[in-house]
């Protein structure tokens, strides 16, 4: 199993990064097939909605992080949510939204275990600069 260990370079407008907490019930080889099989789910939704593109999936630290970005954030989420809330993700699995015409604002909402994923109240500020 191979995979980049840094992240991307921020290209501005909107991002959303999917982390993704590992399953320890599931061996390596299996997890990294799922994820990757996500990813690709993740990257059709994008690249159908032509709201933004999916750079990849990362290992970053212990978890594994799929980073997208577009110009408008409101339908990049939507394209992205659309696949997560038919997934079974992990708990502990999170979506961190990167508002760069708001500041660079960033909001966290929880998408893995039981989280009820919605676009509306769910968002909670982390930081702002």
């Amino acid at each position: 199993m191979s995979a980049i260990v840094t992240r991307p370079a921020d290209p501005g407008g909107a991002a959303v990064l999917v982390h993704l907490a590992p399953d320890p019930l599931v061996d390596a080889e299996r997890e990294w097939q799922r994820l990757a099989s996500l990813e690709e789910c993740l990257t059709q939704a994008v690249a159908s909605a032509s709201v933004g593109q999916v750079e990849g999936l990362y290992l970053v630290g212990e978890e594994w992080v799929v980073c997208a970005h577009g110009p408008s954030f409101d339908p990049l989420w939507d394209a992205m949510l659309e696949v997560l809330t038919h997934w079974s993700l992990p708990a502990n699995s999170y979506a961190l939204h990167r508002h760069a015409a708001e500041g660079t604002l960033e909001q966290r909402v929880s998408i893995g275990g039981d989280a009820d994923v919605e676009r509306g109240p769910v968002r909670q500020p982390v930081s702002s600069t």
